[in-house]
């Protein structure tokens, strides 16, 4: 059964985070902590995958992001980091999960993405509550997930023909089969 395996995702943010490790009752919350995980999660918006040199489109259901407050409205010491500025951070991980790619060369969709993000999030992000270490820690894992995630497309994962080849794979899929046999 002949499958390609994807590389990371292009673009490929570096996900540098200020403040490692978050520290509890010692590090402040900053604007740059807002700041870092918007620019890596758009950063996702739109990226594709190599297949073992084939190339993915961009990411199925689209992926993309829109955010209460932009970070230029965010003044340090004078606008506070709100619980709606966290939610939208969850929401889009939550938006990036499930993703897929679809391969043209191969006539293939990619598997989905399971970034096992946390089925709850830790609680307490309620209105005029700062947020705190588990928040940041939880969002930073959530987007480092992103950073390394890979797909697989394969040849029969929706198997619906009655192909002779080997691999009894898809319809559009049979005549590639052959050359991996």
């Amino acid at each position: 059964m002949p499958t390609w395996n994807s590389g990371s995702p292009i673009p490929n943010p570096s996900n540098s985070w200020s403040n490692v490790p978050i520290v509890s009752n010692v590090t402040s919350v900053r604007k740059a902590h807002l700041a870092e995980l918007r620019e890596a999660l758009e950063k996702y918006d739109g990226h594709y995958h190599f297949f073992e040199g084939y190339t993915s489109g961009t990411e199925l259901p689209d992926v993309s992001y829109s955010w209460t407050d932009p970070i230029g409205n965010i003044q340090p010491g004078t606008t506070h980091v709100r619980a709606v500025h966290w939610t939208e951070l969850r929401a889009a991980v939550e938006n990036a999960n499930n993703h897929y790619h679809y391969v043209p060369d191969l006539s293939l969709n990619s598997n989905t993405l399971d970034l096992s993000v946390p089925g709850t999030w830790s609680t307490g992000m309620v209105a005029e509550e700062k947020p705190r270490k588990p928040h940041i820690d939880e969002l930073r894992t959530s987007v480092g997930l992103l950073h390394s995630h890979t797909h697989v497309a394969c040849c029969d994962s929706e198997c619906h023909c009655q192909c002779t080849c080997t691999c009894q794979c898809q319809e559009n899929c049979c005549s590639q089969c052959w050359w991996f046999d």
